[in-house]
C-alpha cells in the first residue's frame, strides 16, 4: 500500500471511530438523532461507504503482503540457488552435465557421419550393380545376336547342302534319262528302282526352286 492509500485508510478509520462514538451516544440515549447536526447526520450516512472502503483497503493491503511474501520467497529461492551454484558439489555436477552433453553431441555427430557413409556406400553399390546389370544385358544381347547369326548360318548351310544334293540327284536323273533315250528305252522298260528314282525328278526340281527362293543370292 502506498502513502496515499495509507493516509486514506487512516482517515477512513478515524471517521468510522467518530461514527461509532455517535452511534454509541445514540444507543445510550445521551444523544438523539434529531439533535444531530447535518454534518453528523452525513457522517452516519457514510458509515457503509467507509466500511466498504476500509475493507477494500484491507484487501489491497493483504494482496500487497502476499505479493511481498511471494517476492521475498522468490528472492530467497534465487539466493539459495545462487549459493548452491557456488558449491563444489553443484560445480562438479555441472561439469558432469557439460561432459555428458558434449558426449551426446559427439555421439550424434558420429552416428550422422556413419549414416552418411552408409548411404554413400549404398549409392556406390547400387551404381556398381547397375553397371554390372547393363554389362550383363549387353553381353546377353550380343550372345543372343551371335546365336541367332550362327543359327541363321547353320540354316543357310543346311539349305545350301540340301540344294546341292538335290541338284546332284537331278543331274543323275538327267544323265539316266539321256542314256535311256539314247538306247530307245522308255520309263516302262526301266527297273522298278530306276522308275522310282526317275519319278522323284519333279519333287527335286520343286525343292530346288523353293530353296532358290529361300536362299536368294546366297544360293548362287
Amino acid at each position: 500500500m502506498d502513502a496515499a492509500d495509507q493516509r486514506l485508510y487512516k482517515l477512513c478509520k478515524k471517521k468510522l471511530k467518530e461514527i461509532e462514538s455517535l452511534g454509541a451516544q445514540i444507543d445510550a440515549k445521551t444523544l438523539r438523532y434529531r439533535d444531530l447536526s447535518d454534518d453528523q447526520k452525513e457522517k452516519l450516512g457514510r458509515r457503509r461507504e467507509l466500511l466498504d472502503k476500509v475493507a477494500e483497503l484491507d484487501t489491497l493491503a493483504d494482496d500487497l503482503v502476499q505479493v511481498e511474501l511471494a517476492e521475498e520467497e522468490a528472492r530467497r529461492l534465487e539466493e539459495a540457488r545462487q549459493a548452491e551454484m557456488q558449491s563444489p558439489e553443484y560445480k562438479a555436477a555441472q561439469v558432469a552435465r557439460e561432459k555428458a552433453e558434449a558426449l551426446r553431441v559427439a555421439e550424434e555427430a558420429r552416428r550422422a557421419k556413419e549414416q552418411e557413409a552408409a548411404l554413400a556406400r549404398r549409392a556406390e553399390e547400387q551404381a556398381a550393380q547397375q553397371v554390372k546389370d547393363e554389362v550383363a544385358a549387353a553381353e546377353a544381347a550380343v550372345t543372343a545376336e551371335q546365336q541367332a547369326a550362327e543359327a541363321a548360318e547353320a540354316e543357310l548351310q543346311a539349305a545350301q547342302r540340301s540344294r546341292k544334293q538335290c541338284l546332284k540327284k537331278i543331274k543323275e536323273i538327267q544323265v539316266l534319262q539321256e542314256k535311256m533315250a539314247s538306247k530307245g528305252h522308255c520309263l516302262e522298260d526301266a527297273l522298278p528302282e530306276v522308275q522310282d528314282k526317275l519319278s522323284k525328278l519333279a519333287d527335286l526340281e520343286a525343292q530346288v526352286a523353293e530353296l532358290d527362293c529361300k536362299l536368294g543370292d546366297a544360293g548362287q
